[in-house]
């Protein structure tokens, strides 16, 4: 909503009232830490829930972005089968985070 004032001197003192998303914006990155791999880990098995484990003490993986060619070790807290380097892992919380920002608009549509 759109708020007008005039001051003394004539002139326009406008203020916008915007909606609060910090909260929800806090949430939806503490649920989506970039971890790193333990050491002699390769991927993630959900089957086992363990990593399988490797020769190599710092074994790097390819990135789970599909036209992402980088190799790493660190995985997204929200699931260790999600190996990302660090400009996907940042792109992948915006993306949860605009989905998780529409899912209210969706509810309130619903009703």
């Amino acid at each position: 909503m759109l708020d007008n004032n005039f001051d003394r001197d004539g002139k326009i003192n406008a203020t916008v009232d915007r909606m609060r998303t910090r909260g929800l914006v806090e949430i939806v990155l503490e649920e989506h830490n970039l971890e790193n791999q333990p050491i002699n880990t390769g991927i993630w098995v959900n089957k086992k829930n363990t990593w399988v484990t490797v020769a190599d003490p710092y074994q790097r993986t390819k990135c789970a972005t599909p036209q992402c060619k980088n190799r790493c070790r660190s995985y997204c807290s929200c699931n260790k089968a999600l190996t990302m380097c660090k400009k996907c892992h940042v792109a992948h919380v915006l993306r949860v985070n605009r989905m998780a920002q529409q899912k209210p608009d969706l509810a309130a549509e619903e009703n």
